[in-house]
C-alpha cells in the first residue's frame, strides 16, 4: 500500500498546531456547497481582469527599475513577487508578472510563493511573456495563494517536488511544462503535488519525471485536468485522493508510468483530510475521453471512490505487470498527528488513529472504454482486479463488510487482451461474485466484448488511436451511461452532492458524440453505408469519389486523392503501403526502405539520397566528414573564444581532444534537434588542416542520437536534457569513438556554448604537428541541420609533435 504511511502534507513540515490551523482555515473556505458552472466549459475562463504589469528580465533587468514595461524590467522574480501585497485580498488591481525569455536561477525566485490573495477581478498571473516554454524556472513551492494563474512556464527541478501548491484556491496551470528527472534516478519525488486546495485547473500542459507520481492531488476539491500529457513516473501518472472531489479528467494522454495511469483514490494519512470530505478517498470524479498507453500497471482504477465514472477512454499496451482495470480498497492510516486523526474520526470520518482502514467503493461506473493490448502484449495475470469484502477495524466508522463492488457497473467495454482464456480475475475471494446483481462473471461476459473483436484502429503503434474507417468498433454493443442514484452520501459530516448525470457530448477531438457511441476516446465515423466509386462523397469515409475505379486520375480506386501514402501504387511510386511511416519496407517517399533512398530509417544516422561517400553521409548511411568544411556554419561572436587542444601521447590511452566553442552565435534548443530521442540529430565533429590551398580532413568523431547512443555509458542513458540544451556523457573507454562529453548549451548571440571532450585509444588523432600553413577548421554538424565552427589561423599558440593548442580567429 505505497503512499499510505508517507506524509501527504505540506513541504514546510509544520508543527501539529500549524497543520490544524491550516485545515481550519481551509474549512472556512468550503463551508458552502461548491458552485460549478453548468455545461462544463472546456477551459477555465480568466475573463478581463484589472492588472498591473511587472516585467522581469533575468539578463537586462534591474531590481531598482519600475517594472511597468520590458524596457524597465526588474531582474529577479523575487523582486516582482515582493511588490504584490502579502496576506491582503486584492481589491483595486491584480498583478501580472511577465517573464522575459530566459533561465531564472534559484537565487532569483521566491523560496516560497506565499499568501498572495487575488480575486476573480484582480488575480495574480505569472506568465512567460515570449510564449510557452520560454521562461524557465526552478521548483516552485506555493502556499496559501488565491486566484494564482501560471501561464506558459517551464518549471524544472532535480530533486524534491517540482511544482507544489498547498492551501490554494483558484489555482490555474496552463500551457506549462513541469519536468523532473527520469524515474530511475530517484531524484524527484512528485512532479506536481497539490494538497488541501480548492478550484484547481491544469490545462494543456506537459508533466513528467518523478519516481513517485507525476501528479499527486490530496484533499483537493473542484476543478479539472484537461488536455495534458502526463508521463514518465514510477508510480501513478495521476491520482486524486484524500477526499478529493468534483473533478473532471478529460482529453489527457497518460503514458509510461509504473503502477498505473489514473486512479480515483489511493491511500492517505487521515490527518491531511479536510471536512466534510472525511469518508471516501475520491468523490464525484469523471475520467472520460482520455488516452492511456504504455503503463506497466492498470490503465485506470478506483481505490476507495464514490460516484466515479470511467467512460470512453482508450487504453493501449497496459497492465504488463498486473491487470487492465482495478476496483480495490483505498487505504487510510494516521501518519503521526494522532489528535487530528481522532478528531476526524469523532466527527464521523472513516479512519483510525492507530490502524490502517480499508476504504470501500460505491457507485463506480465503467462504460464504453477500449482496452487494447495488441498481439504479443498482455496483462500479466488477468483482465480485472476486484477486491473481495473486508472487515474494517472496530470504531473506524466504516460499515461492515467493506466492499469495493457496491453498485459497480462495467458495461459496453471492448477488451482485447491476451489469450481467449485469459482470466477475468474473479474468484471466491474477490468481488463481483455471482450474488452481486450489478457485477458478476456472467454479466461481465454478456455486457462487454472480451477477446471477441480485435479493434481496427488507424495506427496505434505510432500513436493514432482513432477508429479506422469502417472499424469493427461500430459493431460492439453499447449501453447508455446511467445517472448516479444520489441520496446515500455518508454522514456525518455531510459533503455536498455532486453532478449525478455526467454528459459526454464530444470526443477527444471535439467531435460531437451521437447516441451511446462506440468504445474509446474517439467517436469515429461509421462507413458501413459508403460505396466507393458511386460518385457520391461520404464525408469522413471517402476523401474523394469521382464515380470510377481508376487510379492515378486524381482520385484513386480507394477513394483517396492520388498521393504517396494512400495505399495505391501509381506512376512514380515504387511502393505504397498506405501510411507515411518509414522503415516498414515502404518509406514515406514511396520508395523501398534502403540506404540511399533519401529517408533516414532505423540503423541509419543519415540518408542523403545517394551512395556517395565524402559528402557528409557515406554509402552506408553513416555520417562522415565531407572533403572540405561546410559553408555557413555558426561561429563565435568574438575572437579567441573557441579553444582547440589535441594531445598525442606516447601511450594511446592518454590521447586527448578538447574543443570549447564559446561566445557563440545565437542558437536555440530546437537547433540542436533533440538528440535524446532515437530519431533526433546525430552529431559529427570534423577538423581540417589547410595546407597549400587544400583542406585535408584530419579528424572525424561521431555520436548517434537516442537514449544509449551505442555505448554503455555507465548510466541508464548517455544523452540527457539540461536546463540550456543537451548533454552526452560516457565513461572512459565506453564510447566506441572515445567521446567523453558533448555539451550543447543554447543561448542568445554571445551566450551559446558547445563543449566536446574525447580521449583514449579509440580516438584517432592525426599525426602532429599539424601543417596549419594557413588555417585549421573545426566543425560540429547536426546531421542535416545547423553546424557550428571555429577557424584557427597560423601560427598556433602551441604546435609540436605532442600537442596542438590554438584560439579561434
Amino acid at each position: 500500500m505505497e503512499g499510505v504511511l508517507r506524509a501527504c502534507g505540506p513541504h514546510r513540515s509544520p508543527t501539529p498546531i500549524a497543520a490544524l490551523l491550516s485545515l481550519v482555515a481551509l474549512a472556512s473556505l468550503v463551508a458552502a456547497p461548491p458552485s460549478r458552472a453548468q455545461g462544463d466549459p472546456t477551459r477555465y475562463a480568466i475573463g478581463s481582469p484589472v492588472l498591473q504589469d511587472l516585467w522581469v528580465d533575468p539578463v537586462s533587468g534591474n531590481d531598482s527599475n519600475g517594472g511597468a514595461s520590458r524596457a524597465t524590467a526588474l531582474r529577479t522574480v523575487s523582486a516582482a513577487w515582493g511588490r504584490i501585497p502579502m496576506s491582503t485580498t486584492l481589491s483595486s488591481t491584480g498583478y501580472r508578472i511577465r517573464l522575459v525569455a530566459g533561465t531564472y536561477p534559484e537565487s532569483a525566485v521566491p523560496v516560497y510563493w506565499e499568501s498572495r490573495w487575488g480575486t476573480a477581478a484582480h488575480p495574480v498571473i505569472v506568465e512567460a511573456a515570449d510564449g510557452p516554454g520560454t521562461a524557465r524556472l526552478p521548483s516552485m513551492n506555493v502556499f496559501d495563494c488565491r486566484y494564482l494563474y501560471l501561464l506558459g512556464l517551464h518549471v524544472e527541478a532535480a530533486g524534491g517536488d517540482v511544482l507544489h501548491c498547498e492551501l490554494c484556491d483558484h489555482f490555474l496551470v496552463r500551457d506549462a511544462t513541469v519536468r523532473g528527472r527520469p524515474p530511475a534516478t530517484y531524484a524527484v519525488q512528485e512532479t506536481v503535488k497539490i494538497n488541501q486546495s480548492r478550484h484547481v485547473y491544469v490545462e494543456d500542459s506537459d508533466v513528467s519525471g518523478a519516481w513517485d507520481n507525476a501528479i499527486d492531488a490530496v484533499a483537493v476539491q473542484d476543478g479539472w485536468f484537461r488536455g495534458n500529457v502526463v508521463h514518465d513516473s514510477g508510480d501513478w501518472c495521476l491520482y486524486l485522493k484524500g477526499g478529493s472531489a468534483y473533478f473532471r479528467v478529460e482529453g489527457n494522454e497518460f503514458h509510461h508510468c509504473g503502477t498505473g495511469g489514473f486512479t480515483a483514490g489511493q491511500g492517505t494519512g487521515f490527518e491531511y483530510m479536510v471536512s466534510p470530505w472525511l469518508h471516501y478517498e475520491a468523490y464525484d470524479v469523471a475520467f472520460v475521453n482520455n488516452v492511456v498507453h504504455d503503463v506497466e500497471g492498470a490503465g485506470m482504477g478506483v481505490n476507495g471512490g464514490y460516484d466515479v465514472l470511467f467512460a470512453h477512454n482508450t487504453l493501449y499496451r497496459i497492465g504488463s505487470r498486473s491487470h487492465v482495470f482495478e476496483a480495490v480498497f483505498g487505504g487510510r492510516s494516521c501518519d503521526g498527528i494522532t489528535a487530528t486523526c481522532e478528531a476526524n474520526r469523532l466527527a464521523g470520518g472513516w479512519g483510525s488513529a492507530s490502524l490502517v482502514v480499508p476504504i470501500p467503493n460505491r457507485h463506480v461506473y465503467v462504460y464504453s472504454n477500449l482496452f487494447y493490448n495488441p498481439p504479443g502484449f498482455q496483462s500479466q495475470w488477468q483482465h480485472l482486479t476486484i477486491d473481495g469484502p473486508q472487515v474494517p477495524p472496530a470504531g473506524s466508522n466504516v460499515a461492515n463488510p467493506a466492499r469495493t463492488d457496491d453498485d459497480l457497473r462495467i458495461r459496453g467495454n471492448l477488451v482485447w487482451n491476451g489469450p481467449t482464456d485469459h482470466s477475468l480475475g474473479l474468484g471466491e475471494s474477490t468481488g463481483c461474485r455471482d450474488s452481486n446483481p450489478t457485477c458478476n462473471a456472467a454479466q461481465l461476459l454478456a455486457d462487454n466484448s472480451i477477446n471477441q473483436v480485435e479493434p481496427q484502429l488507424v495506427d496505434p503503434e505510432h500513436g493514432d488511436f482513432r477508429p479506422a474507417p469502417g472499424s469493427n468498433l461500430f459493431g460492439v454493443a453499447a449501453f447508455a451511461i446511467p445517472s448516479f442514484p444520489g441520496g446515500d452520501r455518508p454522514s456525518p459530516p455531510a459533503s455536498p452532492a455532486g453532478d449525478l448525470s455526467i454528459a459526454i457530448g464530444f470526443d477527444w477531438d471535439g467531435v460531437a458524440r451521437s447516441g451511446t457511441g462506440i468504445p474509446g476516446a474517439f467517436a469515429g465515423v461509421d462507413c458501413s453505408s459508403a460505396v466507393c466509386g458511386d460518385g457520391t462523397l461520404a464525408p469522413g469515409c471517402e476523401a474523394c469519389d469521382d464515380g470510377n475505379a481508376t487510379s492515378g486520375d486524381g482520385c484513386d480506386a480507394n477513394c483517396t486523392a492520388t498521393a504517396c501514402g494512400n495505399g495505391v501504387v501509381t506512376s512514380g511510386e515504387a511502393c505504397d503501403d498506405g501510411n507515411a511511416t518509414s522503415g516498414d519496407g515502404c518509406d514515406a517517399n514511396c520508395t523501398a526502405t534502403a540506404c540511399g533512398n533519401g529517408v533516414v530509417t532505423s540503423g541509419e544516422a543519415c540518408d542523403d539520397g545517394n551512395a556517395t561517400s565524402g559528402d557528409g553521409c557515406d554509402a552506408t548511411c553513416a555520417i562522415d566528414c565531407p572533403a572540405r568544411p561546410r559553408a555557413g556554419c555558426r561561429r563565435p561572436t568574438a575572437a579567441g573564444k573557441s579553444v582547440l587542444v589535441l594531445t598525442d601521447s606516447a601511450v594511446d590511452s592518454r590521447d586527448k581532444l578538447s574543443w570549447a566553442w564559446g561566445a557563440g552565435a545565437a542558437t536555440t534548443r530546437e537547433d540542436f534537434g533533440h538528440p535524446t530521442t532515437a530519431d533526433g540529430s546525430p552529431y559529427r565533429f570534423c577538423a581540417w588542416d589547410r595546407d597549400g590551398g587544400t583542406d585535408r580532413l584530419v579528424l572525424s568523431l561521431g555520436v548517434a542520437p537516442g537514449a544509449d547512443a551505442g555505448g554503455a555509458c555507465g548510466q541508464p542513458t548517455c544523452w540527457r536534457e539540461t536546463s540550456r540544451g543537451f548533454k552526452y556523457a560516457a565513461g572512459a573507454g565506453l564510447d566506441p569513438g572515445g567521446l567523453l562529453l558533448l555539451k550543447l548549451d543554447a543561448g542568445t548571440a554571445g551566450r551559446a556554448r558547445i563543449t566536446l571532450k574525447a580521449s583514449g585509444t579509440p580516438l584517432a588523432l592525426p599525426t602532429l604537428p599539424l601543417a596549419q600553413a594557413t588555417t585549421v577548421t573545426a566543425q560540429l554538424s547536426s546531421g542535416s541541420g545547423p553546424c557550428w565552427e571555429a577557424v584557427y589561423s597560423a601560427p598556433a599558440r602551441l604546435s609540436d609533435a605532442g600537442r596542438f593548442k590554438d584560439l579561434s580567429d
